[in-house]
């Protein structure tokens, strides 16, 4: 988002009185100060192969159909925690690439409301 952009959306906000909560690797404090907010900033360490495991099979299980299990090996989660040194953001995008490599892909199948009628 462009500086101005976000200047003027912060001092509206502030001016509304809202809540806002943000998570991003950008530190926002300055600007939120100047806008009239209360600034609190919390700091995440990263996170370890387990936690990232943890997120990861999270998602693949809410994804994955009934009866067919998704899961990432430990070997699989290790590399992608070095890799990327425990940012679940960042592994985020690992994770997708690792599980589209699982998934055969499939032509789509046409549906009745999209059918040609030829003469």
């Amino acid at each position: 988002m462009p500086a101005p952009v976000r200047q003027r959306w912060f001092r509206s906000l502030a001016a509304a009185r809202v809540t806002l909560v943000i998570g991003t690797h950008v530190d926002l404090t300055a600007l939120g100060t100047r806008s009239g907010f209360r600034v609190v900033t919390h700091h995440l360490q990263p996170a370890d192969a387990a936690l990232l495991a943890q997120i990861a099979n999270r998602r693949l299980q809410s994804v994955a159909s009934t009866g067919n299990p998704l899961q990432f090996s430990a070997s699989e989660v290790a590399a992608v925690a070095e890799q990327y040194r425990g940012n679940p953001g960042a592994a985020d995008e690992l994770f997708h690439k690792l599980l589209a490599e699982r998934v055969p892909h499939q032509a789509p199948q046409p549906d009745a409301t999209s059918a040609t009628v030829t003469q």
